[in-house]
């Protein structure tokens, strides 16, 4: 309620929904998204948002359980900040956003599941070798990471890695994590960032002698060299 009223106040036009109403239809209607709640708000407003020219502005609600860092900073007031935008007087980040293109052989075509709906459809799309080649862009870009895997976790995944002017690589493993900029401080950190104790495990291995407070500045470097850009800001 007092982010509402910091934008009535503002002299803006509020139309307030919860995550089931959320839709294309909601979007188109405004000018201007803004989200309140944490990151994770922001990023299941960012899925919906299909084209670049749609701002979206994220509110921290509740500042004391995570901080996140993707809204804005929390000594910004709700009023604040919707008089700053009202008045024109801030700038816009661009975020870099993934885009998945599927190509393959379906027996009906891929469909899009949001994560916030109440109950997730199980069904899919077996493939049929009798069924044409076809490619099919997905209609949300991912501004986070794509993670790629086998449905059932039992069973292993199987990648060919193909990048231009590199040779292909053939990977088994548990799935494939893509990240943006905006994502390398998420997933893509959680799994890629070294402790301090396997780094003084390495060196020791290695017959290599550095003073405990080294060892920290080298952890925290590689660590702190696991994120970067999200992006241009204009």
């Amino acid at each position: 309620r007092e982010l509402k009223s910091a934008f009535d106040n503002a002299g803006f036009q509020v139309c307030v929904v919860d995550r089931t109403q959320y839709n294309a239809e909601a979007i188109d209607w405004a000018d201007m998204v803004v989200t309140g709640g944490g990151d994770g708000t922001f990023l299941m407003g960012a899925t919906e948002i299909k084209s670049r020219d749609k701002p979206l502005v994220g509110f921290n609600t509740n500042p004391h359980k995570s901080s996140g860092y993707l809204c804005l900073p929390c000594s910004v007031s709700y009023a604040a900040a919707a008089n700053l935008i009202r008045k024109k007087k801030f700038q816009w980040k661009f975020r870099t956003r993934i885009e998945v293109k599927l190509t393959g052989q379906f027996d009906k075509e891929p469909e899009m599941i949001g994560i916030h709906l109440p109950k997730l459809d199980q069904s899919h799309s077996a493939s049929d070798r009798s069924a044409p080649i076809t490619s099919q862009i997905l209609p949300s870009r991912a501004l986070n990471e794509i993670f790629l895997a086998e449905r059932r976790p039992s069973q292993v995944t199987n990648v060919t890695i193909d990048v231009p002017g590199v040779p292909k690589t053939h990977v088994k493993c548990s799935g494939v994590c893509v990240s943006t900029g905006t994502g390398s401080t998420s997933w893509h950190m959680s799994m890629n960032r070294i402790s301090l104790p396997k780094v003084h495990r390495l060196f020791k291995l290695a017959k290599v002698d550095f003073a405990p407070e080294k060892l920290v500045d080298i952890t925290s470097e590689f660590n702190d060299s696991l994120q970067f850009p999200f992006g241009k800001e204009l």
